[in-house]
């Protein structure tokens, strides 16, 4: 097996064994009754906005690279034939994520805002977590 296929094996491998062990269980057809918790859900909707958009930049910028370092490879064996590196490939883009924080997100929205909660300060609202492309 060539070394430059192994990391992607192996990314491969843990994505399909972590695939299971998502076991929170939210509900995300909480339906909004007030301001504040309209307020709630459409942070929840512009997180996960952000997150696909981020999952899908990191995608493009993956296939962008993987075409320029294959033009690379094409050019190597072209001109030695050996010793040539061929590019991995993209993952996709992994909207489960996303999908994954949203539905936390409107849980906390729902034990917040649910009817008959105990309506919280305006400084309690939920925070969502602003995250970098690394984390994802």
């Amino acid at each position: 097996m060539p070394l430059a296929f192994a990391p992607a094996l192996a990314a491969a491998l843990l994505v399909l064994s972590l695939g299971g062990c998502a076991t929170t269980t939210t509900s995300t057809d909480f339906k909004a009754h007030d301001p504040q918790s309209r307020t709630c859900l459409a942070r929840c909707e512009i997180t996960r906005t952000h997150c696909e958009q981020r999952q899908q930049l990191r995608e493009r910028e993956c296939q962008t690279h993987i075409e320029m370092v294959g033009e690379d490879y094409e050019t190597c064996v072209a001109n030695r034939g050996i010793g040539c590196l061929k590019p991995d490939t993209c993952l996709g883009a992994d909207l489960r994520i996303c999908r994954i924080q949203y539905g936390e997100c409107v849980a906390v929205c729902e034990a917040r805002y649910r009817p008959g909660a105990v309506q919280p300060a305006d400084d309690d609202a939920p925070q969502t977590r602003a995250t970098t492309a690394a984390e994802d």
